[in-house]
């Protein structure tokens, strides 16, 4: 799937992102309006825990293109694979270009924070970063030297 994405607005709790997404097999293409919201964020077992809420919406390429227009960060560009794990879950591999070229992430999203407390993290998954650390919009602002 390559997906590309940037920031329309951010607040404190929200942030509004939009994205288009192209199945690689298919060669479908779909635009997606997503707001985000937080609320508390707990620790647990030196990683964090956040209870993040989405509301997704399919929009046409014409709204698309009129809000990366008006963009508030700059434009993401990634190759992400779904790779299943253990107890139905999945991580997100996502391989960035432009000039987020070399950087790979992975994120597990997990259904309640039981399941994300007790989760034991594949020896391949590397470095454990702290939520948020690399999220995407800290990405949309950095630059390629950062």
């Amino acid at each position: 799937m390559d997906i590309e994405q940037a920031f329309i607005y951010k607040d404190a709790k929200t942030v509004i992102r939009i994205r288009k997404m192209r199945d690689k097999k298919s060669d479908d293409i779909k635009y997606i309006y997503t707001v985000k919201t937080k609320g508390d964020i707990a620790y647990h077992k030196d990683s964090t825990v956040a209870n993040a809420y989405e509301i997704e919406s399919y929009i046409q390429e014409e709204e698309f293109n009129e809000f990366i227009k008006n963009r508030i960060s700059s434009i993401i560009g990634k190759t992400r694979m779904i790779i299943p794990i253990e107890d139905n879950l999945k991580v997100e591999m996502d391989i960035y270009k432009d000039y987020l070229q070399d950087l790979i992430t992975a994120e597990v999203e997990f259904p309640n924070e039981d399941i994300a407390n007790t989760f034991q993290k594949p020896e391949w998954l590397g470095e454990e970063m702290q939520y948020g650390e690399l999220s995407n919009w800290r990405l949309s602002n950095m630059t390629k030297e950062e």
